[in-house]
């Protein structure tokens, strides 16, 4: 993702499709900037498994993303924003459904996964003027889901508990009861 970041900033799409070869044989993730920085920052809590080599490359990618935000700031902010909203509306319909669907409720561990992506995105644009009826939105989702959330049970990426105090990351810990 970090290599293509250039021609992902020199463009208006907010989805950009790679083709990546791995050891699996092809894969095709698509780079939006959240999913850059959700990448960069699994590999940064994970930095003391990657070896020395790793450690360098993680570091020039982090000071790649730093020069990138500064020099492509409108550009940045303006597709963190698109991010932000496209967020927003799956994770409203995430909400209608499980409101009342019991499969939808039963999806909540792989779903928070946006809310989690939300957070995110939203702390790369705090202070951003242009982002307050985002988050002012993501408010009023999140007042929705703390009316349904039940338990207390973690939800999150296995093994990742840690990273996800429950002070800052309550979404992840129980699920969604439907209305009564």
């Amino acid at each position: 993702m970090a290599d293509q970041l250039t021609e992902y900033l020199e463009g208006d799409a907010l989805y950009h499709q790679l083709l990546v070869q791995t050891v699996r044989g092809t894969e095709q993730p698509v780079m939006t900037l959240g999913a850059l920085l959700e990448n960069v920052k699994m590999l940064r809590w994970n930095g003391a498994s990657l070896d020395a080599g790793q450690r360098a490359q993680l570091a020039a990618v982090e000071d790649r993303l730093s020069d990138a935000g500064r020099v492509w700031r409108q550009q940045w902010q303006s597709l963190l924003r698109r991010e932000y909203k496209a967020l927003l509306d799956t994770w409203q319909w995430y909400l209608d459904d499980a409101a009342h669907e019991e499969r939808a409720r039963e999806d909540y561990a792989s779903e928070a996964q946006t809310r989690t992506r939300l957070a995110l995105v939203a702390q790369e644009l705090e202070g951003d003027p242009a982002s307050e009826g985002l988050r002012a939105r993501l408010a009023n989702l999140d007042q929705r889901l703390r009316g349904m959330l039940r338990g207390a049970s973690y939800v999150g990426p296995r093994g990742e508990e840690s990273h996800y105090p429950p002070a800052q990351n309550w979404w992840l810990y129980g699920a969604p009861a439907g209305n009564r």
